[in-house]
């Protein structure tokens, strides 16, 4: 099966919509606040709100024009340092595959996509908040992707890992070497 993984334009933000709204079903059950189409509405203007700034981009994943899946990577600004007074860090959420097109490598190109979209905006690291339920990498809930070394000498590592159950000394371990 051959599939497309691009980024999202203004003409799929009602299919990226849908999708948010089904991945939030699927995985944890959440009883919507909202109708569907409600939801639809909030969901096309943060889209849109996003895009021009470039503070957020959202991957789709498409078979035969149709769109199957999606990722987003939203850009946050980082505490001002005196060597580099602008600089950013990524939060990854939604890398979310229609079920029936799951374990076809969609969501893993998704999640690569996604990497090169931060890379080429010079993003310092990822936090990728994977849920618990479906996640079926090495990864743990939080995982940082370091994705360059700061100009300050901080951490080079590639992946650190988020805190397990019941584990309060996160806050300790999940800070840069």
């Amino acid at each position: 099966m051959e599939f497309t993984v691009r980024e999202a334009e203004d003409r799929d933000a009602l299919a990226v919509a849908g999708l948010r709204w089904d991945f939030r079903a699927e995985d944890d059950g959440e009883a919507p606040a909202v109708t569907r189409e409600e939801f639809e509405a909030v969901y096309i203007e943060f889209f849109r709100k996003g895009r021009p700034e470039a503070s957020r981009t959202h991957i789709v994943a498409a078979v035969s024009r149709q769109i199957v899946g999606h990722i987003v990577v939203q850009a946050v600004d980082m505490v001002p340092r005196p060597c580099k007074v602008v600089d950013q860090w990524g939060y990854v959420t939604d890398n979310y595959v229609r079920p029936i097109y799951r374990s076809r490598g969609i969501g893993r190109a998704l999640l690569e996509e996604a990497i090169r979209w931060s890379v080429a905006r010079d993003l310092e690291l990822l936090l990728v908040w994977p849920t618990s339920g479906r996640w079926r990498t090495t990864a743990e809930p939080a995982s940082q992707v370091r994705l360059r070394s700061s100009s300050c000498g901080c951490v080079t590592s590639t992946i650190r890992r988020g805190r397990p159950e019941g584990d309060e000394s996160f806050a300790r371990r999940a800070r840069p070497n």
